[in-house]
């Protein structure tokens, strides 16, 4: 019985196996799904957007993303976006039915030219002879009619906005362009209108005495990086001042919790590698003390308290605009917001707008305009604060501040090219360090190829040797990527370490920061508890050097015997370069108090 019941169990076995074989061969015939991978492919896209129900600033572009239906998600329209800054910048300026050919505003600054205001064709043909002219026309006129006949039409772009302000039955047109032959250039404005041509002449005349009166410096106020705080957020100090030098600023006051304790760090990092750059501190409403010995942030309960500290330590202090209980106080100025813009603008109260973090995207900045020629310091940044000589910046180009500096600033918007040049923007550098290793990419956004020498400035300590400077030659809308092996010494270890990183081209010079951040050679329990006749000792080594092989070498001593030597111990550590090693020392001692020394590659440390 047992036998037939065996024999049962293995015919259901290989029957059972058998259909699995065949299964199998048919689950061959099966192909994977047609099911496309690519989450973008599969997303559904719809235009979106709104110009509001009267001629007030309220136009937005969007495009809606759906994927799976229940994902959803708004991506603005990045091209009509800017087209309707340009709009709205025009509005600002005065001039609402304006549209300038980008490059206008920096052919004008970068040569000689002759200003005519409505001459006939004979008269504009001689000068132009002589050089470049800037000719104001009214298109109806004989030269006005044969300047714009030369003209595309470039308004096209307009009716994709379908704005109310184009729809204004006041509005009046003008345009900004330039027509070319060989090195001479005709700038003209065109309007129907005298008294606009008047006043766009005015403008334009303006901004370009500002430019030959002051030089440009763009920084981030109030930038964050919680360096000092317990909270985590994106953006160490020198991460957040590589990424504002990649945007072509200069100098930068940082505003995080706590902040105001890097102050001395901040100087130091840019003196270990020559930077220019201007740093501060503060904690708002304080900004720009001597020093924050003192400060309790927690403690500072009234608005007398924060004056009473800025007065004392030769700070600044600065108020919210709708805060009209600090009327009775003297404030150095206001705390702008895009919500402010008429107070901003129209009142004689310097001002601070804030940048935040930078997972917040940095949107924010200020332009400050400093006398032609002054090195930019502290010192000469405050000044230019505290007498107005300053916009602010809020996202997608909207403008604060005196219309003096604003109206040319927005000017050079919407010129752009200037702008894009002075700052740099057509060359983006980014640089980071992995391990020893720093890797810097090259990006060139310009038209033509790029021809420079990327540059390197280095803290004491840290070397890059035969790599001090390197041709780079990039063709036009591509990257590259070098690497470069850093060489820390001792000097450089159990230290945040700048380095700076500069490209050099046709006479400017691009920079941003990459951090090097060491630990210490030797990591030990600074105090260690063990129990008598053996204690257990870690220590963890980090080899900085070339060595594969290096002693380290452990002696424990007596602190009631003056310093006698009671143990001693050696041991191999081998670890390859910037890697770490844990190594387990075993010390005889009786019940006491001890010094530990250890020793390796240079380096001590006692606990």
């Amino acid at each position: 019985m047992k036998t037939k019941k065996y024999f049962a169990v293995a015919f259901m076995v290989v029957m059972s196996l058998g259909c699995y074989s065949v299964l199998g061969q048919k689950l061959n015939d099966y192909k994977y799904g047609s099911s496309r991978i690519s989450p973008l492919r599969n997303a559904v896209m719809q235009d979106v957007q709104f110009n509001g129900y009267t001629n007030h600033w309220q136009n937005t572009y969007n495009n809606w993303v759906r994927y799976g239906n229940l994902f959803k998600m708004a991506v603005p329209d990045v091209e009509k976006t800017i087209m309707q800054s340009k709009v709205d910048i025009a509005d600002d300026l005065g001039f609402p039915g304006l549209i300038m050919q980008e490059g206008f505003m920096s052919g004008l600054l970068t040569g000689a030219f002759t200003t005519l205001d409505q001459p006939d064709p004979d008269l504009l043909e001689r000068t132009l002879s002589k050089g470049n002219v800037l000719v104001f026309l009214d298109p109806g006129s004989t030269a006005g009619q044969i300047v714009t006949s030369q003209v595309p039409e470039h308004r096209g772009w307009l009716s994709a906005l379908k704005s109310y302000q184009y729809g204004a039955v006041e509005l009046k047109r003008a345009d900004a362009f330039f027509l070319e032959k060989g090195e001479s250039r005709v700038f003209v404005v065109t309007s129907t209108d005298e008294i606009l041509r008047g006043e766009l002449k005015q403008q334009i005349e303006n901004a370009l005495s500002i430019l030959r009166e002051y030089d440009l410096h763009k920084g981030w106020f109030g930038a964050e990086s919680l360096l000092k705080s317990v909270t985590c957020t994106k953006g160490h100090p020198l991460e957040v001042i590589g990424a504002g030098l990649n945007e072509g600023n200069s100098w930068f006051v940082f505003n995080g919790y706590m902040d105001f304790l890097a102050k001395d760090e901040l100087d130091e990092w840019m003196n270990d590698v020559g930077l220019s750059v201007v740093t501060d501190v503060g904690f708002s409403p304080v900004f720009g003390c001597r020093d924050y010995d003192g400060l309790q942030v927690q403690s500072m309960y009234t608005k007398e308290s924060w004056i009473d500290f800025a007065r004392e330590k030769e700070g600044y202090i600065f108020r919210q605009v709708w805060d009209t209980l600090a009327d009775p106080f003297h404030y150095d100025g206001y705390i702008a917001t895009e919500g402010n813009k008429e107070q901003i603008d129209n009142e004689n109260v310097p001002f601070i707008l804030r940048t935040g973090r930078l997972d917040e995207h940095a949107r924010q900045s200020m332009v400050l305009f400093i006398d032609k020629g002054q090195p930019l310091t502290r010192e000469s940044m405050w000044d230019a604060i505290l007498d107005r000589r300053e916009v602010g910046v809020l996202e997608q180009g909207k403008m604060l501040g005196p219309a003096l500096y604003r109206n040319a600033l927005q000017l050079l918007l919407l010129d752009r090219v200037f702008l894009e040049d002075y700052f740099g923007d057509k060359v983006d550098l980014k640089a980071v360090v992995n391990g020893y290793d720093l890797e810097v990419t090259v990006t060139n956004f310009g038209a033509r190829g790029l021809y420079g020498d990327v540059e390197l400035s280095l803290p004491a300590g840290v070397t890059a040797p035969d790599r001090s400077s390197i041709p780079v030659d990039i063709f036009p809308n591509s990257s590259k990527t070098l690497h470069i092996t850093l060489h820390p010494g001792n000097e450089a270890m159990d230290h945040t370490n700048p380095v700076a990183v500069h490209f050099k081209m046709d006479g400017s010079k691009k920079s941003t920061l990459a951090i090097l951040d060491l630990p210490p050679v030797i990591s030990v329990h600074r105090l260690l508890y063990g129990h008598a006749p053996q204690v257990s000792y870690p220590v963890t080594i980090h080899n900085f050097t070339g060595k594969s092989s290096f002693p380290v070498e452990l002696q424990v001593i007596d602190i009631q015997k003056r310093g006698k030597v009671i143990f001693k111990a050696k041991q191999t550590c081998e670890a390859g370069t910037g890697t770490f090693k844990d190594l387990l020392f075993q010390l005889d001692l009786k019940a006491g108090n001890y010094k530990v020394k250890v020793s390796a590659l240079g380096s001590e440390y006692i606990s």
